[in-house]
């Protein structure tokens, strides 16, 4: 007995230093020259079915990204299109505008097309370009038993919407001159209202040829050609705030990640403790958790990828409410799973 317990607690210690050492995917050199870009359409108010192609270059074989798009106001996208691309998964969110792609080839996907979004334009979106940009807590993996983590570039692009106004007949010029017409009723003034020259009708109608129409379609000439750094900003951010990512959003993209290769109902919170002191923290998870004794708390490092336990939380669950209160000094991504993490 001795003999065996001597030979089983190296690998039960060996087993404790992966729980708490976990590491989702490995890393790579960023130097990888992989860039998913936007693409640049052009659409006109009311259109419905509007597909935005998202392309990359320099794939080395992906098995799984995790997309998050931001998309302005006035524009509402309506799904995800994995056709000639990547398999769109069931948990991607339209309402997050966050997409998980997925192949299970032993290469991994080598094309250039990911997916399409698809895009609806309301009949009074005002005319302009409508950027679209992916932002930088996007993720690709390779594939492998181990997937290894891809670095990329990101490029924008977006939807040039043309004007309402074009086929407007210009009537101004064709109204009839009424006032020369007027009979003069008072025979001792002079009549100068009708020897005074009519300039109105006749002068040249310059705006519908010599100038500038705003509502006629212009190339997208303004998005770069290049990646200067890893997300790359559209020339309208003078004009327009870059994307702000948000404690919802990044939790939102881990757990979308987590999702991918874990099974367990999984709820991820982000929580800023400047004191670093304990102190109670009570959530409500995404699917209702019965039993506490299988709650488990985690650490997730998004930079690593890695998860560590968080113990002695002193695990409580609301019986009305279901919102489960711990005890916990940590800072960042928090992950609530109702068990031990089981791998798909």
């Amino acid at each position: 007995m001795k003999k065996f317990i001597a030979k089983l607690l190296p690998l039960l210690v060996f087993i404790s230093f992966c729980i708490v050492n976990f590491s989702i995917v490995t890393s790579v050199g960023a130097n990888t020259n992989v860039t998913i870009s936007v693409g640049a359409v052009v659409a006109s108010p009311g259109d419905s079915n509007v597909r935005v192609p998202i392309t990359i270059s320099g794939n080395p074989g992906i098995a799984d990204a995790i997309l998050m798009f931001d998309i302005p106001a006035g524009i509402t996208l309506t799904s995800f299109d994995g056709t000639g691309g990547m398999r769109v998964d069931p948990i991607s969110s339209i309402s997050t505008r966050i997409v998980l792609l997925e192949n299970t080839t032993a290469t991994g996907y080598t094309g250039t097309h990911l997916l399409s979004l698809v895009i609806s334009i309301p009949s009074n979106t005002s005319p302009g370009l409508k950027p679209i940009t992916i932002l930088p807590s996007s993720s690709l993996s390779g594939p492998g038993a181990i997937p290894r983590s891809i670095t990329a570039d990101y490029t924008p692009g977006g939807i040039t919407v043309s004007g309402q106004n074009q086929t407007q007949p210009v009537t101004s010029p064709t109204q009839p001159v009424t006032s020369p017409t007027q009979p003069v009723t008072s025979p001792t003034q002079p009549v100068t209202s009708p020897t005074q020259p009519v300039t109105s009708p006749t002068q040249p109608v310059t705006s519908p040829s010599t100038q500038t129409n705003p509502n006629t379609f212009q190339p997208i000439t303004s998005l770069p050609a290049t990646v200067p750094s890893r997300v790359a900003q559209s020339t309208t951010a003078s004009t327009r705030a870059a994307p702000t990512e948000t404690a919802a959003t990044r939790a939102a993209s881990a757990k979308a990640r987590l999702n991918r290769f874990f099974s367990n109902n999984i709820t991820v919170i982000e929580l800023r403790n400047e004191s670093n002191s304990a102190r109670v923290i009570t959530v409500r998870p995404d699917r209702r958790i019965s039993d506490r004794k299988n709650i488990r708390l985690y650490t997730y490092n998004t930079a690593t990828n890695r998860l560590a336990p968080i113990r002695n939380a002193n695990i409580q669950i609301g019986k009305t409410t279901g919102a489960v209160r711990f005890n916990t000094n940590a800072n960042g991504l928090i992950v609530i799973s109702d068990g031990p993490l089981n791998r798909r």
